[in-house]
């Protein structure tokens, strides 16, 4: 039986879980199924790549010097202090989720920062607003999140979460972040 056929075989998906990373239907798979479904996709990567380097198809945008430029440029968006604690509040919000067992850690929160300073300088702003954070948080912050059985048995996701935890605080008043 090909992998591809035994993973539509076997694989029924669950949310009964016995540990964070193994369900139900993971335990349920024969013996080696997973080295099966990853020699299949190495073969299938190997038959597709030999001839030709992916990556040498692959044209530079940008020189090193003119990233660092950009790097630096990023680093001096100026962050108001309520969006620091805009932030803190979001990331403690995913700490204390009845659904997580463990939330966005400091340096996630750093992550955040960062990502909104680059949202902002995208947007041709030198200030971040609340949007930038709210713009990123999720896809910052969606890996991070590990959830407790509870919340696979009631279908939430890290993303349905992080989504509740944006609307359930109050973003600063703009106003306030427009000047330095």
């Amino acid at each position: 039986m090909e992998p591809v056929r035994l993973l539509n075989h076997f694989f029924t998906p669950t949310l009964v879980s016995f540990s964070p990373r193994q369900s139900v239907a993971e335990r349920n798979r024969p013996p080696g199924f997973n080295r099966l479904l990853i020699r299949a996709s190495t073969a299938a990567l190997l038959k597709d790549r030999h001839h030709v380097d992916p990556l040498s198809a692959c044209q530079t945008v940008t020189s090193p010097a003119e990233l660092e430029k950009l790097i630096a440029e990023v680093s001096n968006i100026y962050v108001a202090d309520r969006i620091y604690d805009y932030i803190a509040e979001l990331v403690d919000l995913t700490r204390s989720n009845a659904y997580v067992t463990l939330g966005v850690s400091p340096r996630g929160a750093l992550a955040v920062t960062r990502a909104a300073k680059a949202n902002a300088y995208l947007e041709g702003r030198d200030y971040v607003i609340p949007d930038d954070v709210c713009a990123v948080f999720p896809d910052v912050c969606v890996h991070r999140l590990i959830l407790n059985s509870k919340a696979r048995l009631q279908d939430y996701t890290a993303a349905l979460i992080l989504q509740n935890v944006l609307t359930s605080v109050q973003k600063p008043d703009v106003r306030e972040f427009s000047s330095k």
